[in-house]
């Protein structure tokens, strides 16, 4: 429930941020706040002492003995670095356009595929099977729809592109 909320609230504070102050202080916001989450996560794991033999013990690593942990930490960092950029380039992007109301249909849309990706993995973890083919086939079917939609705005746009 917790990654929900900041995966709802977290495009409204970007927008915020983006409004009042400037596109790279919500960036610097985002870089903060990936690290701090990281760095929680971190210091939330069991200790790695115990699942490793006594030869492969570092000192003063904690959870980062674990060369699976390190391999997770590393490469959650750049992925929360790319979804911080997703919410300050659409801001920046819909006010380019000349419409800065996009900005939040495009952050709705975007909150919206978390919210069903969270959908997923808790029915993952509790076995509901019905539940992750239907989220699934649901995402697989509106991405075809937005992809058939795009593919025809094209031909409305562009007169040099015709379905025949």
């Amino acid at each position: 429930v917790t990654i929900e909320i900041s995966f709802v609230s977290g495009p409204l504070i970007t927008g915020a941020l983006v409004a009042l102050a400037e596109p790279q202080a919500a960036m610097a916001l985002s870089s903060v706040l990936v690290v701090a989450g990281t760095l929680l996560f971190l210091s939330r794991l069991p200790d790695a002492r115990r699942a490793l033999p006594a030869s492969e013990h570092t000192a003063g690593l904690g959870p980062l003995r674990s060369p699976a942990i390190r391999l997770i930490a590393l490469t959650s960092v750049p992925v929360g670095f790319c979804i911080g950029s997703v919410e300050v380039v659409i801001p920046a992007f819909s006010e380019e356009a000349g419409d800065a109301a996009l900005a939040g249909v495009l952050l709705s849309v975007w909150s919206l595929a978390s919210g069903i990706g969270g959908l997923i993995f808790r029915s993952i973890r509790l076995r509901e099977g019905a539940m992750v083919t239907g989220a699934v086939t649901v995402l697989v079917l509106v991405f075809l729809l937005v992809n058939l939609f795009v593919d025809l705005l094209y031909a409305a746009l562009d007169p040099r592109i015709r379905y025949d």
